[in-house]
């Protein structure tokens, strides 16, 4: 150790020295081997022409892809611009609803989607009784009757606009008024003509009306009381109908009238007759024959197709 510090220069230089033999004999040792790394690559290179063989499914699957593209997904919104939505009351609490998908109707019956589908607003609130095709028949007609729209073409049939507002009875102008044995009095309502006293058979002066049969007939009112309500046929010599006359008691005529409603661009009164014929605009060659009425609904046939149609105020179907 004391010849280390007072040699110390020596020392280092000494290592340096050392250091230095080494890297020139790494030197010396690539150098030599650099020949044999050139000789190797200088040689002869072997070429591999074998063609590894091909993965069949992926091949396959390749030309699926090929001949079945995939489909460009489009979507009702923009890039920038969502689908609608709007603020509707559900339950009591309003919500922000896509009004193609909430179960919600705006305008029951009809779904939210027939709207869109025929580009219509469903969020007009006049949407029901809306007429975009200009025809004559509200949206909810044209939904009912699986009609286009804004097509004028394509609407229900014209009878669908037919109402029954009144069935007008008219009394009978012959009264049965009494009768002993086998006579029978016959007055007129409205007395302008002398009684007629006739029997079974006998045609009634003034009328196209004969006596055909007589039922005697009675009941017992809530008093205890004997009524009687014996019963008088008559039969129109013309037609063969036969009509029932009860004793002291005014009848509907036969003569019967339905005034009906027409709802076909306003509102427009028909009045008919029962067994006539009547037409609405616009198709004015089609029949419609007025076959039996009462209170709540007249039966109608149309005399094109023999086909029965039921009008009540609420509106006219085909009849069952």
């Amino acid at each position: 150790m004391q010849w280390l510090k007072k040699n110390y220069e020596q020392f280092i230089l000494i290592c340096f020295s050392a250091l230095l033999c080494g890297v020139a004999t790494f030197l010396i040792l690539r150098a030599q081997a650099f020949s044999d790394i050139f000789a190797r690559i200088g040689g002869e290179v072997k070429i591999n022409r074998a063609i590894p063989p091909s993965d069949a499914a992926r091949i396959k699957t390749a030309k699926q892809e090929a001949l079945n593209p995939p489909a460009w997904k489009t979507y009702p919104s923009s890039l920038y611009v969502s689908q609608a939505y709007i603020l509707y009351r559900v339950a009591g609490a309003i919500k922000l609803v896509n009004p193609k998908t909430t179960p919600f109707q705006f305008h029951p019956p009809i779904p939210n989607d027939w709207f869109y589908e025929h580009n219509l607003d469903p969020l007009d609130p006049n949407a029901l009784e809306d007429d975009p095709s200009s025809d004559g028949f509200s949206n909810l007609e044209k939904w009912k009757w699986n009609c286009d729209p804004n097509d004028p073409n394509s609407h229900p049939p014209y009878w669908t606009k037919l109402r029954l507002a009144r069935f007008i009875k008219i009394p009978f102008r012959l009264k049965f008024a009494a009768y002993d044995a086998d006579t029978f009095q016959i007055n007129t309502i409205d007395v302008r003509q002398p009684s007629q006293f006739l029997k079974a058979g006998d045609q009634i002066l003034g009328t196209k009306f004969k006596i055909i049969k007589f039922d005697k007939k009675t009941h017992t009112d809530a008093n205890g009381v004997g009524i009687d309500d014996s019963e008088l046929t008559i039969q129109n010599i013309e037609t063969q109908q036969n009509l029932t006359l009860i004793l002291d008691k005014v009848i509907d005529s036969p003569d019967s009238f339905g005034l009906f409603k027409y709802l076909w661009r306003g509102s427009t009164d028909i009045q008919v007759k029962k067994d006539k014929a009547f037409s609405i605009n616009p198709e004015p060659t089609v029949q419609y024959k007025l076959i039996d009425i009462d209170a709540a609904h007249a039966l109608i046939q149309n005399l094109k197709t023999g086909e029965n149609l039921n009008v009540t105020s609420s509106g006219a179907e085909k009849a069952h």
